[in-house]
């Protein structure tokens, strides 16, 4: 009898938390018989006799008098609709958003326009569906030009921390105004970038390492050392490659297939082709045509789900992975015909245009298409004060950081494909380029290795 578990200890939907009737539930603990239990994946916080979670994911739950940062998604003639990150927006009425009068039909987007973020307060919550918001009260304003972040709303108690211990630590040290909303959004700006770097870094530590005892000193530590990318956050060194592989003829039907991983980063590619291209005033009667397809699976990301159907940025990657790859393909032959190259992401993790460039030219070979050679694209950059290869998704979206996907014949030194996000030197980007050539040249080996093993093993008759 009594309690089971510690302050602290992370626990899970159904466990037992205590025995006996010396306890009591609070939030998401629930009391079943003489038992209590957590109702939700969270961290136990013991208060006298009362039981309570900390939950650690979840998305937000608007409660009545809650600080929150949110967007202005539509201004209409009564108000304005805000994004507070529910399944629905908020509302924000004349009355409750400006103090002065308002003539009727004046137009509000003189107050707050669509994109705007403005810290506002709930002030009443049934459900996701009708909440209300209010502008009027101490540090409620439209927010200035900074820096957003979004943590796991879950993850807001800690990083504030007892009477707001943590956040006041972070500004005092930083230099920084930090505005945070109990819906997961931070706004924070800063006279030094650099402080401001290193105050956004805190609060990512904070958000990851939330469960673990001795926070506080963990992030004053981060704070009081100079900032600089010592290690990579996959322990890899800076100019090694995560692990990859790759692997023809996974896809049966197709004229030519091929899978390739890169790390956590699994693409997947089908050629079909060369075969009558339609409508026919698309034909050339000299060469051939190469289209090329990009998707996502619904949940391959770490986000969102990705809605089905084309999208403006896969219709971009679609083609930037097409202009890639056309320098090596010999199509001369094929007048009038077309060769459609089909390319899934089923896992990313960063770096999903090199990996399905790399599983396309793969299957392009696969398929018996004339090629001057095997191009092959990794990204490469810098984070920080450091030059790195293959960046993951924690380097590729870095508040600094630079990505630079290239893609390249090996053999002649050609370079097909050449973007940069971001700012660097022209010495450093010489040093990067000749880092990705280096890369490509280990994952041509790889590339090389997959087909010769398909045919020479005995994959195919």
């Amino acid at each position: 009898m009594g309690i089971l578990v510690k302050d602290k200890n992370v626990v899970v939907p159904g466990e037992v938390l205590a025995e006996g009737m010396d306890f009591v539930p609070s939030g998401d603990v629930f009391r079943e018989g003489d038992k209590l239990v957590s109702r939700r994946l969270g961290l136990v916080n013991v208060s006298g006799r009362v039981l309570k979670l900390i939950p650690l994911t979840g998305r937000y739950l608007p409660r009545r008098n809650d600080l929150v940062i949110g967007q202005i998604v539509n201004v209409g003639v009564g108000g304005w609709r805000v994004d507070i990150g529910c399944p629905f927006s908020a509302s924000l009425m004349v009355r409750d958003g400006v103090s002065e009068f308002v003539e009727k039909g004046r137009d509000l987007s003189r107050y707050y326009a669509y994109g705007d973020y403005v810290m506002c307060q709930v002030t009443n919550a049934h459900g996701f569906n009708i909440i209300d918001l209010s502008m009027k009260g101490p540090g409620l304003r439209r927010l200035g030009p900074g820096r957003l972040l979004k943590v796991i709303p879950a993850k807001v108690p800690r990083m504030i921390g007892k009477q707001g211990s943590m956040i006041s630590m972070i500004k005092e040290m930083t230099g920084c105004k930090v505005s945070v909303g109990q819906n997961g959004i931070v706004w924070l700006v800063g006279d030094d970038p650099k402080k401001e770097q290193l105050a956004v870094k805190a609060i990512r530590l904070i958000e990851k390492e939330s469960h673990v005892a001795g926070l506080t000193d963990k992030v004053k530590g981060l704070l009081e050392k100079k900032m600089s990318y010592t290690k990579r956050f996959s322990g890899r060194k800076f100019d090694e490659l995560r692990p990859c592989s790759a692997k023809v003829g996974v896809v049966k039907n197709a004229d030519g297939s091929a899978m390739f991983k890169m790390g956590n980063t699994i693409a997947v590619a089908s050629v079909y082709g060369p075969k009558e291209l339609h409508p026919q005033f698309l034909r050339d009667a000299g060469k051939g045509k190469l289209r090329c397809y990009y998707n996502m699976v619904a949940f391959s990301g770490s986000g969102n789900r990705v809605r089905p159907g084309p999208s403006r940025r896969s219709k971009e990657i679609g083609l930037v992975a097409e202009k890639a790859l056309l320098p090596f393909v010999d199509l001369s032959k094929y007048g009038g015909s077309v060769v459609d190259v089909f390319i899934e992401m089923v896992q990313t993790d960063a770096g999903t245009r090199c990996a399905g460039i790399n599983a396309a030219a793969l299957a392009l070979a696969h398929a018996g298409i004339p090629m001057t050679d095997i191009p092959v694209s990794i990204a490469v950059g810098k984070i920080e004060d450091k030059l790195v290869v293959d960046l993951d998704y924690e380097e590729d979206s870095h508040e600094i950081g630079v990505d630079i996907p290239i893609a390249m014949s090996t053999r002649t030194g050609e370079v097909s494909l050449l973007q940069m996000d971001g700012i660097i030197t022209p010495a450093e980007f010489k040093k990067c380029v000749k880092n990705a050539r280096k890369a490509c040249e280990e994952v041509k080996k790889v590339l090389v290795k997959a087909l010769k093993d398909y045919f020479v093993v005995g994959g195919k008759k």
